[in-house]
């Protein structure tokens, strides 16, 4: 893995722990530009379509959609998911 690989890992890496301390309640980490590009849990795209599933009955596919998403784990994901709804 050459040094561009390297900072482009690192740069994707910081903008997912952006994301989980957003979710989780902790705040950002790293610059703002960076994680802009990670959903944050609150009125966005992913907890509407969330809450939607949620609506539906679909808990499961809720868990599995946010994992898609966020690339979290699977205690991670639900813990989230059952947060929102």
């Amino acid at each position: 893995m050459d040094e561009e690989q390297l900072l482009a890992r690192i740069a994707d890496l910081e903008r997912r722990l952006d994301w989980i301390y957003r979710a989780t309640g902790y705040g950002a980490v790293s610059s703002g530009a960076a994680s802009a590009q990670w959903p944050a849990v609150g009125g966005d795209a992913l907890s509407a379509e969330i809450l939607d599933l949620l609506g539906r009955g679909r808990k499961i596919e809720a868990i599995k959609v946010y994992r898609e998403r966020t690339g979290v784990g699977l205690k991670e994901a639900k813990d989230a998911v059952e947060r929102l709804g």
